[in-house]
């Protein structure tokens, strides 16, 4: 991580660590490990090089610029124009990672990739930026701790995010492990007491040669970069340690071009940026509200970047988004229930089937064509949404002839798991054929004729029609249960999103 405020100077001098630069990827560790190993010394060496090399950039820049614009711009500033506007340009500065928090949250439930970790983190640093916040406009110390929120959240935070995106670390681990998480974030309050005292020391050392400001700035820069290599390795190794049985391996490259998206920015700045923000604003207040000095004040930054260590890497455990066509309003998945009936549109809508190797979708059956043998096709089923369902009857009308007035007998009603067999069975018996050739051709299973007049074909073409429509309602039923399974495992499939 990185540090921020020493909280042993002047409020409007203090430098605050800001969190692990090995934090803010968004994306999965790639295994980076080459075909061989090529030993242990040259291994090493690699690893800390590839570390080194991106801290400079992503750490040492950012933390130069973050020290000139807060002394030598921030400052002078809210200086000449009072203190309302410190007071109101530090709340703005402050607050301003609540706003990209609730922002993620929203995004991360319309595309479904909330998790309980990320959302858990998100609560916990709003929580954390609350609590911080309140305690400093409580002590009444927001208008000297407003340069240094300015200069964190408007030059730091965004360049370093924007630096350490473009240069992707990787490594060969499997993923996070919860409790190499909290040991790190053990270890890195340490590294930030440490950091913040070492940055005070190296700014007090440069400054009889280079002046006040830019001691600071080439002062803190250096020492930054040495605490942020620190926390990555000992990140890393400690994650190795409990997750994988290879030597670990850390690659730097530069980020391809076809992850500059859209979507990749709103997650570095609803994820990344919005973690990042949060740790220093925190930070920053603790350390004004505490107006402590030495190590006891660098004591109280680093308990605090301890505290939101855990939370910021876990907001980046999150699910892959969802299909649009699978999302509804706010990203819920939708079940459509036409299947049910066996009315959906199959063109829209592509059947699932199982096969030996899995759900598999099908092309959607050509217009007038049968989906199994001896079952009409969807749009022939003359049967009302969920027939069958409850104990309606399943009975579809047939052709008739003329049929001379007779009292009705209703159907027995089918249960609601009544199979074909058991649709068959239920059908009314119907009685002895006549010789009465006004009875001829079928009659409609709903109509029950006076005994000894019904035709011998009457009961042969019930008893079919009513198996077809209760096969029909099966097949139906099975291929939602089916197309809903193969949407639930769309969303299962993809697991937590690994890395930092």
């Amino acid at each position: 991580m990185e540090t921020p405020v020493s909280a042993s100077q002047a409020p409007s001098a203090n430098a605050l660590p800001s969190p692990p630069a090995s934090l803010f990827s968004t994306q999965v560790n790639e295994p980076a490990a080459p075909p061989a190993d090529p030993g242990f010394a040259w291994r090493w060496a690699n690893n800390v090089a590839a570390i080194v090399g991106r801290n400079v950039v992503s750490v040492g820049v950012p933390t130069f610029a973050r020290e000139l614009g807060r002394r030598g711009i921030a400052a002078p500033l809210l200086t000449a124009a009072g203190p309302t506007a410190s007071y109101v340009s530090g709340s703005m500065a402050a607050l301003l990672p609540l706003a990209y928090q609730l922002g993620g949250l929203y995004r991360d439930a319309n595309a479904g990739t909330q998790t309980v970790a990320s959302l858990s983190s998100r609560v916990a640093n709003i929580m954390l930026l609350g609590s911080t916040f309140t305690a400093l406009a409580a002590t009444g110390h927001l208008v000297a701790a407003a340069p240094a929120l300015l200069a964190a959240n408007l030059i730091y935070t965004p360049l370093r995010d924007m630096l350490q995106y473009g240069l992707r670390l990787s490594d060969n681990n499997p993923g996070l492990s919860l409790p190499a998480t909290v040991v790190s974030a053990g270890l890195y309050g340490v590294n930030q007491t440490l950091v913040g005292q070492g940055m005070d020391m190296a700014a007090s050392a440069l400054r009889p040669y280079v002046g006040e400001m830019w001691s600071h700035a080439l002062g803190r820069a250096a020492i930054n970069v040495l605490g942020e290599t620190a926390d990555e390795l000992s990140f890393r190794v400690m994650t190795s340690a409990m997750t994988n049985d290879q030597p670990l391996q850390i690659t730097l490259a530069g980020r391809p071009r076809d992850e500059w998206t859209v979507g990749t920015a709103l997650d570095q700045l609803l994820v990344t940026h919005a973690g990042r923000s949060t740790l220093f604003a925190s930070a920053f207040s603790m350390a004004y509200a505490a107006q402590r000095e030495g190590w006891a004040g660098h004591g109280v930054v680093g308990g605090t970047l301890a505290g939101g260590y855990v939370p910021f890497i876990y907001l980046h455990d999150r699910a892959p988004a969802r299909a649009v066509h699978e999302q509804g309003d706010f990203g819920i998945p939708l079940l459509d229930l036409r299947r049910l009936s066996g009315q959906a549109d199959h063109a829209s809508h592509p059947a699932i089937e199982a096969t030996p190797g899995g759900l598999q979708q099908r092309d959607a059956p050509p217009a007038g064509a049968s989906t199994q043998a001896g079952v009409p096709p969807q749009s022939a089923m003359a049967a009302p949404a969920l027939a069958g369902v409850g104990g309606a009857a399943l009975v579809l009308p047939q052709p008739m002839a003329s049929v001379s007035p007779q009292p009705p007998t209703p159907v027995l009603p089918v249960p609601p798991t009544a199979g074909v067999g058991e649709v068959a069975r239920s059908a009314p018996m119907q009685p002895a054929p006549s010789e009465s050739p006004q009875h001829a051709g079928p009659v409609p299973p709903a109509v029950v004729p006076d005994a000894g007049t019904a035709a011998p074909a009457a009961t042969a073409a019930a008893v079919p029609a009513q198996g077809a429509a209760a096969q029909g309602t099966t097949t139906a039923l099975s291929q939602a249960a089916l197309d809903f399974q193969a949407r639930y495992a769309h969303l299962q499939a993809g697991g937590l999103v690994r890395g930092r």
